[in-house]
């Protein structure tokens, strides 16, 4: 049977659910779609997308030999996945993904409970939501949700730390982690009042990189003491006024440690760091007919132009 295909494929339970979208597993994954709340008492993270699937998957193995040095509850860990029963029947089970999972479990880099679940289309519209591309968009999967880390207590080292003062776009957030990632920053300080890191837009503009960069939640006051401690150079990246990114002072600012803080998509920076001791400005020069770039698109140009 195409059950025990997938389970010989990848070694994992494998259980068959009714077609009914009313099955309680199925209420489940849908309201952990559309509810924050419940998602967050949950403490998990849902993907939606084969694409999408088979990006963080990818990820997470590229990374696992950097994430070992991470305490378990700062790691996503990956819960279930979900695939489409009719494209078990029909024979086509997905190889890629069944690569990928076999190597997620022979690495223990999922939960002990890791199961995947096979569900009708029905189902699976109903668990997807609004998340479902197309009837042949296959494929969810449950991640928990990383612990924020301690990063007073660590003794990892960051050389390139990313800061965001209150961006409120789930959108810009994603898109900022998924640049920092990409371009070799450490991790992600959020300060208050910013958007949700693991809700579905953010996850998916991050392409599942939230998953795996560390980050951690704390005041001005916390991240004041954190720069001190690391000896970091903190840059606030002003839309206007700010020091001109220049080569020379870019090169200049690329030879310490840094933390780049971002702010607010209408407002900038918000919060107070007159307690940094090491703190300056940087603004993107920019065209007379752009008056600035958005949040995410100059936060990416500051990303590679300051990166290790």
């Amino acid at each position: 049977s195409t059950q025990s295909t997938w389970e010989k494929l990848v070694h994992c339970p494998v259980r068959m659910i009714v077609s009914s979208p009313s099955n309680p597993l199925v209420r489940r994954l849908a309201r952990l779609q559309r509810s924050r709340n419940f998602r967050k008492s949950e403490q998990c993270v849902i993907l939606s997308g084969r694409k999408q699937v088979i990006d963080a998957l990818r990820h997470c193995i590229r990374l696992s030999g950097a994430d070992s040095r991470l305490p378990l509850e700062n790691v996503a860990r990956l819960k279930k996945v979900v695939v489409l029963d009719k494209a078990q029947q029909e024979g086509s089970v997905d190889g890629e993904l069944s690569m990928l999972l076999q190597e997620i479990v022979q690495k223990q880099l999922c939960s002990p409970s890791f199961e995947i679940l096979s569900v009708s289309a029905e189902a699976m519209r109903r668990a997807a939501g609004s998340g479902l591309e197309s009837v042949g968009d296959t494929v969810l999967a449950e991640f928990s949700e990383p612990a924020p880390l301690d990063f007073a207590s660590t003794t990892l080292s960051w050389k390139r730390v990313i800061v965001f003062d209150g961006i409120q776009d789930p959108g810009n957030v994603g898109a900022l982690i998924r640049s920092a990632s990409a371009l070799g920053w450490d991790a992600v300080w959020f300060l208050p009042d910013c958007a949700d890191p693991f809700g579905h837009k953010a996850v998916r503009a991050a392409a599942g990189t939230s998953l795996w960069l560390p980050f951690t939640r704390g005041t001005a006051n916390q991240f004041t003491e954190f720069v001190s401690a690391q000896q970091m150079r903190v840059v606030l990246a002003l839309a206007h006024g700010g020091n001109p990114a220049t080569r020379s002072f870019v090169r200049e600012l690329r030879q310490s440690p840094l933390a780049l803080v971002l702010g607010n998509e209408t407002h900038g920076v918000g919060t107070s760091l007159s307690g940094v001791k090491r703190l300056t400005t940087l603004t993107l020069n920019t065209n007379i007919r752009v008056e600035s770039l958005g949040v995410a698109a100059a936060g990416a140009v500051l990303l590679h132009l300051l990166q290790p």
